[in-house]
């Protein structure tokens, strides 16, 4: 009769066969569903020994463990999935928040350079008006200090005036009193003196204009004969007196030249001249002698013969 007792050995690896299996069906040691093993008779397994159940207990505690921490893997995979997204989303979103900024801040720079071309701009044209007003008002103070400058010195001219005036009052009176005294006394003596007969007398003075006509020598001769020279002008203003009465008339007077001197009939030298235009001209290297017409000087040849006046 065979011995159904198990040896230990064989025990153990039943045992262990079963809990293999059971962990290849997901560790789980408690049978599926006991009606299934109703029917079996547990007794005739062969008893376990101790320290494989501490073994085998062990790992079904691990298997268990493993067994309700499963979804711990897809939950991290989700949570890290997740908050790649997250972190995706907050990338975009501020890069986004930065584009708008960095335009924000472009278009802030943009206008802040406007703003400060269009204050320069205003800023020069201010200068500039301020130096045009400063101009026009220092041409302003200019004018108004030559005006004040020219009023003082109406001021000072009419000051000395009224004082000249003042301190000249009484040698005025007295300058015209000796004038009225000196137009009486040349009026008495026009009335004392008489010229001789055919002489006309100016300012004084007796002149006689000739009604023949002779050469220059000729006339200075006849005046000599008649007591007088050939019309000797000490001034102009003796002159000025006489033309009224020569009128356009050519007439010998005292000059002629000597050598390269013009010299009056005394050898005097003229005090003045009254040369006609471009005269004395000397025309042929003949014209030695002058005579007056229309109150002008001309050089005229001395051999022709033309009316005199004496004096």
């Amino acid at each position: 009769m065979q011995d159904c007792t198990l040896s230990e050995e064989k025990q153990t690896a039943t045992w262990l066969n079963f809990y293999e299996n059971k962990l290849e069906l997901g560790c789980n040691l408690q049978p599926d569903n006991e009606d299934d093993y109703a029917d079996v008779d547990v007794r005739s397994l062969p008893p376990i020994p101790d320290r494989h159940i501490q073994e085998h207990a062990t790992i079904a505690t691990c298997c268990g463990k493993w067994s309700s921490r499963r979804w711990l893997i897809p939950t991290l995979i989700l949570l890290v999935g997740f908050m790649f997204l997250l972190w995706i989303i907050l990338i975009a979103v501020t890069a986004t928040f930065y584009a708008a900024i960095s335009g924000q801040m472009l278009e802030l720079k943009q206008n802040k350079m406007e703003t400060k071309k269009e204050y320069s701009s205003q800023l020069l044209e201010l200068k500039q008006n301020i130096t045009e007003m400063r101009k026009e008002a220092n041409s302003e103070n200019n004018a108004i200090s030559s005006q004040i400058l020219e009023l003082k010195q109406n001021i000072m001219d009419t000051k000395k005036e009224v004082l000249s005036e003042m301190l000249n009052a009484p040698v005025k009176m007295m300058e015209e009193r000796l004038m009225a005294e000196i137009t009486k006394l040349k009026e008495d003596i026009r009335s004392l003196r008489k010229c001789p007969e055919s002489w006309m007398l100016i300012e004084s003075k007796c002149y006689y204009i000739s009604t023949t006509a002779l050469t220059w020598e000729e006339s200075k001769n006849d005046c000599i004969r008649r007591n007088s020279n050939l019309l000797i002008l000490r001034d102009k203003k003796e002159m000025d007196d006489l033309q009224p009465s020569l009128r356009d008339k050519a007439l010998w007077i005292g000059m002629s030249k000597i050598g390269y001197v013009w010299l009056w009939t005394d050898l005097s030298i003229p005090s003045f001249t009254q040369w006609a235009p471009n005269e004395p001209n000397n025309a042929g290297s003949q014209e030695n002698c002058v005579e007056i017409k229309a109150g002008a000087w001309n050089d005229v040849n001395c051999s022709i013969k033309k009316h005199y006046i004496c004096n």
